[in-house]
């Protein structure tokens, strides 16, 4: 029951549990510190670094790394005109994949 009760806990903590070791590995201490955004500015995306999170994606690990991606991407602008709303979460640009 103490264990459960530990489990429960960390859950709700919001801090990972990983020994020191591992938490200072810069892959490692990345994939940690990284959070998931749900609003987001009117500022534009600077061209090379939407391409760069394309390419980033582009080699993101797959099923038996095929790595058959294929991305959509959309401006304001091109979704209001596909989907005739707003990109969710009022972002910049969208990419389908």
């Amino acid at each position: 029951m103490i264990r459960i009760l530990k489990n429960i806990f960390s859950l709700f903590t919001g801090k990972p549990q990983v020994a020191e070791k591992q938490r200072s590995q810069e892959t490692m201490n990345l994939i940690l510190s990284r959070r998931s955004c749900r609003a987001f500015t009117d500022e534009e995306i600077d061209k090379d670094n939407f391409l760069a999170i394309l390419e980033a994606g582009r080699f993101a690990p797959s099923t038996v790394n095929l790595q058959t991606w294929s991305f959509i991407t959309f401006t304001r602008a091109q979704w209001r005109e596909v989907f005739d709303r707003p990109i969710p979460f009022n972002g910049m640009q969208a990419i389908v994949i």
